[in-house]
């Protein structure tokens, strides 16, 4: 099977509730390897009931450094890269196992799903982002940035219709993560020479409404596709208005 030539890698802290939910998904799967930053619940017991999976403690190095760590305690020469919150469909699972057997390219993108508000999947007409989740490990690496890592890949890839799913949307969840995720990004732009400007405060939350309402069909799924469209829209401002704040700090510094 497919599966067993296969690592599978996950960076966590205090995820006892997801991981309970992923880690039964993934005994096909030849190596598990999680990588903790220092939990205080139960993460470390639930992950080593499952003979699959190798338990590692690193400090926190930030999310980009945090995830290239982990893949590379991988042992086989595939890498899957899943969040403890996440989940995946069949289609998904299926289209792995064909790149593997054909060994013609270097990844896999698939389709990565934000449920609605952490209970619901989406309308099956609902638009998803495509991400690079799949890869031969030692062609791809994650380049250093503080937030939104990505996997940059030598070679070609090949797309899947599978889905993962990331059930970490609840409203509490969210805001916390964009409160965070936005300093972040808001640091990465500063660093980077953006600015702010009037245009961008303005116009970044009725754009970001659009994009996500409409253009990627949130309207089809009723009030929660609403409350997931605000969200986004309300992040979309905080990195400006964060990157306002640290531009005109610097000024007055």
């Amino acid at each position: 099977m497919s599966l067993s030539r296969i690592s599978v890698y996950i960076i966590t802290k205090n995820e006892e509730q997801n991981l309970s939910r992923l880690l039964p998904l993934l005994s096909d799967f030849n190596e598990v390897v999680v990588v903790d930053c220092g939990s205080t619940d139960k993460t470390k017991d639930i992950a080593e009931k499952h003979g699959n999976v190798r338990f590692i403690h690193q400090d926190w190095l930030g999310f980009a450094v945090q995830k290239e760590f982990a893949k590379n305690q991988c042992q086989n020469d595939w890498v899957l890269n899943l969040d403890a919150d996440e989940t995946f469909d069949d289609v998904f699972i299926k289209d792995i196992e064909k790149t593997v057997q054909q060994d013609k390219v270097n990844g896999l993108t698939c389709y990565c799903a934000e449920t609605l508000l952490g209970y619901k999947k989406p309308h099956p007409l609902t638009k998803h982002q495509r991400k690079l989740r799949f890869f031969r490990k030692e062609h791809g690496h994650y380049p250093k940035v503080s937030v939104h890592e990505k996997i940059v890949l030598a070679g070609k890839t090949d797309v899947s219709n599978g889905k993962i799913y990331n059930w970490g949307t609840e409203i509490e969840d969210i805001l916390t993560k964009q409160n965070l995720y936005s300093s972040l990004a808001a640091k990465d732009k500063f660093k980077a020479g953006k600015k702010p400007s009037l245009i961008k405060l303005i116009g970044r939350s009725p754009v970001a409404f659009i994009k996500f309402y409409f253009l990627k069909r949130q309207f089809l799924n009723g009030l929660e596709g609403f409350i997931a469209a605000r969200n986004y829209t309300h992040y979309s401002f905080q990195k400006e208005a964060k990157l306002f704040c640290l531009y005109k700090k610097d000024k007055s510094g």
